[in-house]
């Protein structure tokens, strides 16, 4: 049970600092973003493709497989890519939807955390399928695209509420109120590394019933 709580807490923090690290690289990159019709950014493909390799060997590391890594590195950076940015490309149709369905049931100052936190949460179930396929499981796919899910869901909820303490409503920097710095990228990128870590714990966890292994 102890070694366990270890190997989970080592898990969560090769994740967390993968992604950490590797939420550098998009930020670096940001003054050639593309600008989506509701003025959010969308960080140039370079960095992102450099985050989802760097997070993916993290999340590698704890196996030892370099082939392993190899494969979390190349699929995760397409999956990020692809994720990350159909967040922001979706982003403007949840917005529609969820006004439409749940703006006469739910208060309206909670209509925008519920924006990002559906819309990332899109990208992020993309994210992490794309890193469950690496493991070459078919079981282990849902727990990577959960733990993605999750991760960019809350990532982006957890900016986005911190951009809003630090700057209000009416005064957020005019063309990105999601992603105000690197401090913006490094919240994410920690909070979905950590959610994967734990994702690939439980992933490459041995089954304790023989008939999960196929």
């Amino acid at each position: 049970m102890k070694e366990d709580k270890i190997d989970l807490l080592k898990h969560l923090i090769a994740g967390a600092a993968g992604f950490g690290i590797g939420s550098l690289f998009p930020f670096k990159f940001y003054p050639e973003a593309i600008y989506h019709v509701m003025g959010y950014a969308h960080p140039n493909i370079i960095g992102l493709l450099i985050f989802g390799a760097i997070g993916g060997i993290s999340l590698g590391i704890m196996s030892g497989n370099t082939k392993k890594m190899l494969y979390l590195a190349l699929l995760g950076s397409i999956g990020i890519s692809i994720g990350f940015v159909l967040s922001f490309v979706f982003l403007y149709p949840f917005t529609i939807f969820i006004l439409f369905l749940f703006s006469s049931l739910l208060p309206q100052s909670s209509l925008s955390f519920l924006m990002f936190f559906i819309s990332f949460m899109f990208g992020g179930l993309i994210t992490g399928t794309f890193y469950g396929i690496a493991l070459m499981n078919r079981k282990k796919i849902w727990r990577m695209a959960l733990a993605g899910g999750f991760g960019f869901a809350f990532g982006a909820l957890f900016v986005f509420i911190i951009s809003i303490i630090i700057y209000g409503i009416s005064n957020m920097p005019p063309k990105s109120p999601l992603f105000w710095g690197t401090s913006a990228y490094i919240i994410f990128g920690l909070v979905v590394g950590t959610f994967l870590g734990i994702g690939m714990y439980f992933a490459e966890k041995p089954p304790t019933n023989p008939e999960e292994k196929a």
